[in-house]
């Protein structure tokens, strides 16, 4: 994905704006890649914006894809219906330029590909 998808995904990761559910600490973000299936990653103390968008670039494709499913889970929101669209409305706001929409199943998180569509401002 190109750096300035990643540079948002990271924003919505670490949540430090309103229209993003959950505000993460470092240690958080360590729990968080762990919650996804990666134990290699322990926030070092560093900036937590840029140490996350450095494991970002770091991940497989498909590695990535495994970070927008737990971005759009409802378990990473305990369950709070109103974080978990909040959650998906910003995440399909990210995403729909290269051509994905993450949509529920149930509380199944999925990804579809759609037409690229430029962000609604």
């Amino acid at each position: 994905m190109d750096d300035k998808i990643l540079d948002s995904i990271a924003d919505m990761i670490c949540g430090d704006r309103k229209q993003y559910p959950v505000y993460r600490t470092g240690s958080e973000l360590t729990d968080f890649f762990k919650s996804v299936g990666f134990s290699g990653h322990t926030h070092d103390g560093s900036t937590r914006k840029w140490w996350t968008l450095n494991v970002l670039k770091r991940l497989t494709e498909n590695d990535l894809k495994a970070v927008l499913l737990r971005l759009a889970n409802p378990l990473e929101y305990t369950g709070d219906q109103g974080k978990t669209e909040m959650a998906i409305n910003e995440l399909n706001k990210i995403i729909s330029i290269v051509g994905l929409r993450v949509v529920l199943n149930g509380v199944d998180p999925s990804i579809i590909k759609i037409d690229p569509q430029f962000p609604p401002k």
